[in-house]
């Protein structure tokens, strides 16, 4: 059988993992390492590219793109999305 048309299986399973808010991340770490991310170094590593300024530009310039999207379909009130913070 040619290389092309091999499919690789994967199998998985349930597991429970810490309910901390960091779930998706201890999931991915699980999933690529086969433990969950007890000392954050995914979290970190996904803040440290985030928070570059390429990043924030091309982050801000999609949400912006999606909020205007969204604020289309409520014209007359209702939720709206904005660029305002409170604190």
């Amino acid at each position: 059988m040619p290389a092309k048309q091999k499919l690789k299986v994967l199998v998985m399973s349930v597991c429970e993992l810490a309910g901390d808010g960091n779930c998706l991340l201890h999931a991915v770490s699980t999933f690529i390492w086969g433990k969950p991310d007890n000392s954050m170094y995914l979290r970190r590593v996904l803040h440290s590219n985030m928070s570059e300024y390429s990043c924030k530009t091309v982050l801000r310039h999609r949400w912006q793109k999606q909020r205007d999207w969204k604020n289309t379909f409520i014209p007359d009130g209702g939720l709206q999305y904005t660029d305002e913070v409170r604190r």
